[in-house]
């Protein structure tokens, strides 16, 4: 049976003017403590959030609980606090899961609210012109992780996803919203 797997694109108003958008980006720490083992692909950069579905969990919760275990905050009370939406990216199948990708945008001073893990190597902020430096991530830095820090390495998946997200949030009406 193929697991699935969700993500969010949080998308960020750019102060001072609210027409600049930011993708933000979670960078994989050097040790999971969850697993206590070191981390695969360190130095790498994901999606806002990323994580597997749970048995008898449906995809909304998932996407709930990621966002709270690794941002640390309740993704349904910053939406109906800060009245964002979320919306349906795009869903790719792939020979062992399906991967369902969300987007929002929320206000730069939600950003204060985020409370990272132990496991996290931080956060990163790029904007759409930054997309075509992003170098896919290769089975060789797996265990080696990205040795040069100034570097954007995603999963092409993932890369896709936060590309999605900047184009759906240049049009004018955004469709699909989902109740979280």
């Amino acid at each position: 049976m193929k697991k699935t797997l969700v993500g969010l694109v949080i998308l960020i108003k750019l102060p001072p003017s609210t027409d600049r958008l930011a993708a933000l980006l979670h960078v994989r720490g050097a040790f999971d403590y969850e697993k206590m083992q070191p981390e695969t692909y360190p130095g790498a950069c994901q999606i806002s959030v990323f994580g597997e579905v749970n048995g008898g969990e449906t995809i909304e919760k998932a996407v709930t609980r990621e966002t709270e275990e690794e941002l640390g905050f309740n993704l349904q009370n910053i939406l109906l606090q800060y009245r964002c939406a979320v919306t349906k990216l795009t869903e790719q199948e792939t020979a062992d899961s399906i991967m369902v990708f969300f987007s929002t945008i929320i206000s730069f001073n939600l950003f204060k609210e985020i409370r990272l893990p132990r496991s996290s190597g931080g956060l990163r902020l790029i904007e759409p012109h930054q997309l075509e430096t992003i170098t896919l991530l290769k089975k060789s830095d797996k265990s080696s992780g990205i040795k040069d820090r100034t570097a954007i390495a995603m999963f092409p998946e993932e890369k896709e996803a936060v590309s999605a997200a900047f184009k759906k949030f240049r049009e004018p009406a955004v469709a699909h919203n989902l109740s979280i």
